[in-house]
């Protein structure tokens, strides 16, 4: 598979819908034969267990560890359709908390992008910051 292919791939990912977004890419997967072979498909549950045992290392700092589990997660995604399905519906679960909790504090659109964009540099500072005073000592 070229790298084309596979940033296509990751695209359709997430601009999927949301609620669908795993399951559609489960099903892309198995249609396309991307899914066929067994040591092709032991070779990417592998790859999504060494991505997942990394953001489990990396849970002690800060955001590090998202994309680690996200991309361990699309990975057992296009291999386990109930993991998929799990996955929507914790999107879904997500969108719809957070949706909650903006109505209920008054909290706007763009107030939402503000506090995720400051939430993110405060937590990229601190495993900076962590990071520094781990090699310093």
């Amino acid at each position: 598979m070229q790298i084309t292919a596979i940033e296509r791939n990751w695209r359709l990912l997430w601009k999927g819908p949301a609620g669908k977004r795993f399951e559609n890419y489960y099903r892309r997967n198995h249609k396309n034969g991307v899914g066929e072979g067994f040591w092709v498909r032991m070779f990417r549950l592998a790859v999504a267990l060494v991505f997942l045992g990394v953001g489990l290392l990396l849970l002690f700092l800060p955001l590090v560890y998202i994309p680690f589990l996200l991309i361990s997660a699309a990975l057992l995604a296009s291999e386990s359709r109930s993991i998929a399905r799990f996955l929507d519906h914790s999107e879904l679960w997500l969108k719809d908390t957070w949706t909650r909790f903006r109505t209920r504090h008054g909290i706007s659109r763009r107030g939402s992008k503000l506090i995720f964009a400051t939430l993110g540099m405060g937590c990229i500072a601190l495993a900076a910051y962590t990071f520094y005073m781990t090699l310093v000592r």
